[in-house]
């Protein structure tokens, strides 16, 4: 008995809707690393000068903060070690998509560890300078 080409197509359409579904035998970062991650931003919480009372800092006074490049160019190691950073600006080659642009890298560790960052623009006097800058707060979610 012979079996039609169009049967043998419909044999093979009930196989590949019957996908198996496989569970990840790995735990991702996240999981693995969590007590690691939460000293990671402890750290940073430092570097930044945050904490559970003060949530927020102006983002003039982290762009001009030269100890926090030095702290994380040391941190950066431990970043790659704990989290999944392949799309992440700092990392990449293009200077359009952030590369070496501190901020970028605080901003997606933190949205990374489940933490909102909001900016909003307040009016404040830096260098006998009175303008608008930008006032960054960190939520936890």
């Amino acid at each position: 008995m012979q079996v039609s080409s169009h049967e043998q197509m419909q044999n093979l359409n009930s196989l590949s809707d019957e996908k198996i579904i496989r569970k990840r035998n790995r735990l991702d970062k996240k999981t693995k690393y969590m007590n690691e991650r939460k000293a990671l931003i402890e750290k940073l919480n430092k570097i930044i000068g945050i904490d559970e009372i003060k949530n927020s800092v102006f983002l003039y006074e982290l762009e001009n903060n030269s100890n926090l490049k030095n702290e994380v160019d040391i941190l950066i190691p431990d970043i790659k070690k704990y989290h999944k950073y392949g799309y992440w600006g700092f990392f990449s080659n293009d200077p359009y998509k952030g590369k070496d642009n501190y901020i970028s890298l605080i901003r997606a560790i933190y949205n990374d560890n489940d933490y909102d960052v909001i900016g909003k623009l307040k009016t404040h006097t830096f260098d006998n300078i009175k303008k608008q800058y930008t006032f960054l707060t960190f939520y936890k979610k």
